[in-house]
C-alpha cells in the first residue's frame, strides 16, 4: 500500500499539494504565517548574491508601507510574518534600524526586530566593511529593551558602546539604585566634556541627558527639571513638571498647543487640568479615551509569558487611570452634596486609596505621581467653600488629614528607598495649618524624622536625631483613660519613641569609654522604660536583643565568656517572637546557635524553656531540621520539648524532616559499626528522636 501511494504521489502535479495548502491557509492565519516563515528562508537561500542584494531595499520598504497599519491590532499580522521569516534567512537581509524599531513596537514583532538588530550590531563588530549606522542600531536596541523592561541588558549595551569611563561608572551606579551618586557622576562627566577633558561619542551624550533626567525624577528635583525643560523646550517633560508642581496655568497653555510624543500620557494631564477646573464631564470623557490608548498599548505588547516586565509601566498607568475615574466620582459627589447642603460620604473611596498603593519595591517616581495627584485632590476638597460651615469644616478636616497621611507615606517610601534628601524635603512641606494636634500624625512625623537620622552612620546625624527625640514631650502620649483602645495605642506610640531613643543610644559612641564603646546603661534604661510602658511591643524586644548581641560579639576571645548577655539575647528574641514580630522570627536560628554555643552551665537552656513555651509552634516549622540535628547535643532535652509540640500540632510538616533524619542516622550507624567512630553521637541522636 505504501508503494502504491508513493507511485501515485510521484505522478501527481505540484498543484495537487499547493491547492489544499492554499485552502488551509485561508482558514488558519497561524498556519499561513508558519508556512511563510518556512518557505521564505529556503527561497532566499536559492537566490544568487546579486539577487539577494537587489531585494534588500524592497524588503525594507515593504515592512514600512503605510497600508500595514490596517493590521496593527491583528494577531498575527503581515509585518510579524515578514520579520519572523527574515530572521531565519541566511544571510539575514539588512533592514534599516529605524524601520525595525518602529515595526517591532507597533506590530508586536519585538523579538524578531531585536534579533535582526542584534545580528546587525554583531556583524558590524566582526566585519568593518558591513554597511549600517551603528548609532541608529544602538538607539533602536536601547529603545526596544527599555520598552520591554530589560533594563540590565540596556545598561550593558550602554556600557559596551560608551567611550568614556565616567559613563560606565554612572551606569553601574544606576543599576544599584545609587541615584544621587549617579547624578553627580553625570554632572562631572558633562563638566569634563565641556572642558575638553573627555571625548564622548553620541551614545555617551544621549545616556548623560536621559539618565540625568531619570535620576532627577528619582530625587524629586522637579524645580530643576522645570528649568531644564524650559531651556531645551521639552514638551513632555514640561507637562510632567507642571503637573507635579501644581502649576495649572502653564499646564493649560501647553495643552492648548499640543506637541505630544506620548498621547496617552498627555491625555492624563488633560484629565488633571479638567478636574482641577471642575469640568467633570470632560474629565470623564478623557478617562475613557485614555483607557482606549491603554488597551491599544496592551495589544502591542508581547505575550506576558515572554516579557512580564514590559507590562509593568502599562499596569501602573492603568492604576493611575482607575484613581482618576474615582477622582471624577469623588469631586462629582462633593459637588452634589454641596448643592443639597449635606456632608458627602467619601469614606469608601478614601479607604480604598489607603489600601491600594504601589508595591514597596516600585520606583519612587511611580509613588510620587500617584501620591502627588491624591494631594491635589485633597487640596481641592480643602479649598471648597460651601454655604454651610459644617460641610466646609468637614471637608477641610478630611482634606488636611488625608494630605498629611499621603505626605507621610511618601516620606516613608523615600526613606526605605535610601533617598534621605527626598524624605527630609517631604517632611518639611507641612504648614502650620496641618493637623499637628492629631496623635497619629504627630507620632508618624516624629518617627520618620528620627529614623531618617538613625539610618545615617555619622555621629553628628545620630546626635541630632537623639536631640529630636529628647526634645519631644512624651506626656503628649499619656492616656486619659487607661482602659480604652486609644490609650493602648498611645502607650504603643510612647514605647516606639523610647525604643528609637534606645537605638540612638546604642549607636552613639560613648566618650567616657574606649574605642567602639556605646552608652549601654542609657540604652538599657530607654529599652526598659519602653517595655514598661508597653510590654507587648515586639520591636522594642528585638532592638534590646540586638544591642546585647552587639555586646556579645564585641568581646575578645581572651575575655572570659559571660553567659549573661547571651541569656539576655535569647530572652529578648523569644519575647519578640511571642509578640509576633517578623524580625524576631528571622532571628530564631541565632537563638538555637546561642543555646548551643554559650550554654556551658545549662542556664541558657532554662531561659530558653521559660520563653519558648509562649512561642506558637508553627514558628519552628522552618527550623525543624536544625532542631532534629541538635538532638545529639547536650541541649537535646530542651529541643525535644519543642519538637514534641510541633509534632502534636503539625505532624505533616515534621514528617519529611524526621524521616530523612532517621534514615541518615541509621546509615551513619551502619557505617560506624566497624569502629570508624561517631557511633555514640549517632546512637544518642537516634535514641533522643
Amino acid at each position: 500500500k505504501l508503494d502504491a501511494f508513493l507511485n501515485g504521489a510521484l505522478g501527481s502535479p505540484v498543484s495537487s499539494l499547493l491547492e489544499p495548502l492554499c485552502e488551509l491557509m485561508h482558514f488558519d492565519n497561524r498556519l499561513a504565517q508558519t508556512l511563510w516563515a518556512e518557505i521564505l528562508p529556503q527561497v532566499w537561500a536559492a537566490l544568487s548574491p546579486d539577487e539577494q542584494q537587489a531585494l534588500h531595499k524592497p524588503l525594507g520598504l515593504l515592512v514600512a508601507r503605510d497600508f500595514n497599519k490596517q493590521q496593527e491590532l491583528r494577531r498575527p499580522n503581515v509585518v510579524q510574518g515578514l520579520l519572523e521569516s527574515i530572521v531565519r534567512c541566511k544571510p539575514v537581509p539588512p533592514i534599516a534600524a529605524p524601520v525595525l524599531r518602529f515595526a517591532g513596537r507597533t506590530y508586536n514583532a519585538w523579538h524578531a526586530a531585536l534579533t535582526i538588530l542584534e545580528h546587525q550590531i554583531m556583524m558590524m563588530m566582526q566585519n568593518d566593511g558591513y554597511k549600517g549606522d551603528a548609532e541608529e542600531i544602538i538607539d533602536g536596541l536601547a529603545d526596544l529593551y527599555r520598552r520591554l523592561g530589560e533594563h540590565d541588558i540596556m545598561c550593558g549595551l550602554w556600557t559596551r558602546q560608551s567611550a568614556t569611563p565616567d559613563t560606565k561608572v554612572a551606569v553601574s551606579l544606576l543599576q544599584y539604585g545609587q541615584w544621587s551618586k549617579a547624578q553627580e557622576t553625570f554632572i562631572a562627566a558633562m563638566n569634563k566634556a565641556q572642558a575638553s577633558q573627555l571625548s564622548p561619542n553620541k551614545t555617551d551624550k544621549q545616556v548623560w541627558e536621559e539618565q540625568w533626567i531619570a535620576s532627577a525624577k528619582h530625587l524629586n528635583q522637579w524645580d530643576l527639571l522645570t528649568q531644564y525643560g524650559k531651556d531645551v523646550n521639552q514638551y513632555d517633560l514640561l507637562l510632567e513638571c507642571h503637573a507635579r508642581g501644581g502649576e495649572w496655568e502653564p499646564l493649560r497653555e501647553l495643552l492648548n498647543d499640543p506637541m505630544p510624543t506620548d498621547p496617552s500620557q498627555t491625555k492624563i494631564y488633560e484629565i488633571y487640568s479638567a478636574l482641577r477646573d471642575g469640568r467633570v464631564t470632560e474629565a470623564d470623557k478623557a478617562c475613557n479615551e485614555a483607557l482606549q490608548f491603554a488597551i491599544k498599548a496592551w495589544c502591542s505588547l508581547p505575550e506576558i509569558t515572554s516579557s512580564v516586565q514590559a507590562y509593568v509601566p502599562l499596569l501602573q498607568s492603568l492604576h493611575q487611570l482607575v484613581e482618576l475615574q474615582e477622582s471624577v466620582q469623588l469631586i462629582d459627589e462633593v459637588a452634589k452634596s454641596i448643592r443639597h447642603n449635606s456632608v458627602p460620604e467619601l469614606k469608601s473611596v478614601i479607604t480604598a486609596w489607603r489600601d491600594r498603593l504601589p508595591n514597596k519595591w516600585e520606583d519612587l517616581p511611580v509613588w510620587s505621581e500617584l501620591l502627588t495627584w491624591r494631594g491635589h485632590v485633597f487640596r481641592i476638597l480643602t479649598e471648597c467653600n460651601p454655604a454651610h460651615q459644617e460641610i466646609k469644616t468637614a471637608l477641610q478636616v478630611l482634606g488636611q488629614h488625608e494630605e498629611a497621611w499621603t505626605c507621610m507615606r511618601f516620606a516613608k517610601v523615600a526613606r526605605k528607598h535610601g533617598l534621605p534628601q527626598v524624605c527630609s524635603t517631604s517632611l518639611q512641606k507641612f504648614s502650620p495649618g496641618q493637623p499637628s494636634s492629631d496623635l497619629q500624625f504627630t507620632f508618624n512625623k516624629l518617627r520618620e524624622e528620627a529614623l531618617l537620622r538613625l539610618e545615617s552612620t555619622t555621629p553628628g546625624d545620630l546626635t541630632q536625631g537623639l536631640n529630636i527625640v529628647n526634645k519631644f514631650n512624651l506626656d503628649y502620649f499619656n492616656p486619659q483613660n487607661s482602659h480604652t483602645q486609644a490609650a493602648q495605642q498611645s502607650a504603643m506610640y510612647k514605647a516606639e519613641v523610647l525604643r528609637i531613643k534606645g537605638d540612638f543610644l546604642s549607636r552613639i559612641p560613648d566618650p567616657r569609654g574606649g574605642a567602639g564603646s556605646i552608652r549601654v546603661d542609657d540604652a538599657n534604661q530607654a529599652y526598659s522604660t519602653a517595655l514598661g510602658t508597653c510590654d507587648t511591643h515586639g520591636k522594642a524586644w528585638v532592638s534590646w536583643g540586638l544591642m546585647w548581641e552587639q555586646q556579645l560579639r564585641g568581646r575578645t576571645p581572651s575575655e572570659p565568656r559571660d553567659r549573661q548577655p547571651a541569656e539576655y539575647v535569647v530572652n529578648c528574641y523569644l519575647q519578640g517572637l511571642k509578640n509576633n514580630n517578623d524580625r524576631a522570627r528571622m532571628l530564631l536560628p541565632k537563638v538555637l546557635w546561642l543555646v548551643d554555643a554559650h550554654d556551658t552551665a545549662a542556664t541558657l537552656s532554662a531561659e530558653f524553656d521559660k520563653n519558648a513555651e509562649g512561642v506558637l509552634p508553627w514558628n519552628w516549622i522552618y527550623w525543624a531540621p536544625a532542631l532534629l540535628g541538635a538532638l545529639a547535643r547536650p541541649q537535646a532535652q530542651r529541643f525535644r520539648k519543642v519538637l514534641l509540640r510541633l509534632a502534636a500540632d503539625f505532624p505533616q510538616a515534621l514528617y519529611c524532616p524526621l524521616r530523612r533524619f532517621l534514615i541518615e542516622k541509621q546509615q551513619g550507624q551502619s557505617r560506624t559499626a566497624d569502629g570508624d567512630g561517631g557511633a555514640p553521637a549517632a546512637a544518642a541522636a537516634a535514641t533522643a528522636a
